[in-house]
Formats: structure tokens, sequence, C-alpha cells
């Protein structure tokens, strides 16, 4: 098995391993799946499972972008709180230092400095800080993008054929193996999003260009 499943040893292994099955399993399940060996398939799996990781990270609030002045705010803050904990420290006395000293390795005077060197980090940048307005706005769905553009490859990879889907002219149902494909690797990760506009954003992508 590769060992890359259990890097995140917060996660419990049954889980990981539970999760695991079900992609290869998905994989296994497309045109052609069954004739590729468990190692290739085990592949393809983790290749969906990091693109789920590095899109639930770029979606964490310190991976979104802010205005301007919600960013020059949060700098301002940061200022003010390190160097009042600096200041903090310097005014301790014995019984607590020593306390802190049993139960810590770290210096309490470094830290102290550690914290005024950030305050006055902090407050250099607050007046460099430059934020575009298209940095503004609110944050994308980066896991179902980027779990939708992997499996799109991976689809490729396993059938030799372009994602594509059909949409019923009566009732806009999609259909066909790649946006089922699509749906059951967005239920197995938990994407909270949909997987037939992914699907369809994805076919857009491998359209070929119209030549004049």
């Amino acid at each position: 098995m590769n060992p890359a499943w259990f890097v995140r040893h917060e996660w419990p292994m049954d889980y990981e391993i539970h999760r695991r099955n079900n992609l290869m399993g998905a994989i296994r399940a497309l045109p052609n799946g069954e004739t590729l060996s468990d190692e290739k398939v085990e592949g393809q799996a983790l290749f969906l499972w990091s693109a789920s990781n590095f899109g639930r990270n770029e979606e964490l609030p310190c991976n979104r972008p802010a205005s301007q002045r919600a960013s020059e705010v949060e700098l301002e803050r940061l200022a003010k709180l390190a160097a009042q904990l600096a200041d903090h420290i310097d005014a301790m006395h014995r019984p607590a230092v020593a306390a802190v000293w049993q139960e810590s390795s770290d210096d309490l005077w470094d830290t102290a400095q550690r914290a005024r060197d950030l305050s006055e980090a902090a407050s250099y940048a607050l007046s460099a800080i430059d934020v575009e307005d298209s940095a503004r706005g609110a944050g994308r769905k980066a896991e179902a993008e980027e779990v939708a553009e992997v499996a799109g490859h991976v689809f490729e990879h396993v059938t030799a054929r372009r994602p594509t889907l059909t949409v019923a002219p009566d009732g806009g149902h999609v259909s066909g193996a790649w946006p089922d494909f699509l749906a059951r690797v967005f239920a197995i990760l938990g994407v909270k999003a949909s997987a037939n506009s992914q699907a369809r954003v994805v076919m857009q992508k491998y359209r070929p260009e119209r030549r004049n």
C-alpha cells in the first residue's frame, strides 16, 4: 500500500483505507478500469485524494483574499497584541515564571523578544501592504475545482476518452460516464458542490478548439 495514505496521522487509519478503497472502486468501474493494475488504480485514487486535501486547504480563511482595509486591521491588531504579549512577559513575577519554566523548554525572554520583533514587522508590513481590488471577493470552491480537474485527467487516462456528458433537451438531465464518475468521487471525498456543474466546466476545457 502506498505510504502516502498515512501521512496525515491525525486521521484514523481505517478511515483512510475506506476512502482509498472507495476511490479505487470508482476508478475500477470506469470503462477499461478493470484492465489496470492495482498499483496504477491506487495511484490515480491518490491523485484524487491529494486534490481534495489541497483544495480544502485553499478554502481555509487564512488562504482567502481580503480587502485592503481588512488586511490593515489584521496587521494593526497583530502589532498591538504582539507588543502587549512582550510587555506582559516582562512584567511577570517569579512564581509564574518558574511555573512556565517547569512546563516548557522555551525561554520566556526569547519569546518576549520574538514578540517585539513580530510587532515591529507587522508595523512595517502595514505601511507596505497593497491589495489589488481583483483579490477581493468570496472564496472560490477550490476543492470542487481541484478534484474535478484531476478527475477529468483520471477519466481520460483510464478510458482513453475525453470527459463528456449528455444533456436531455426536455429537462436538462445530465448523463454519461463522466458526470456519473465525478458525482461518485465527490460523494466519496465529501465535496459539497454540484458535480454536474463541475463536470460541464471540465468538459468545456477538453473541447477541441475550432479552426476558422
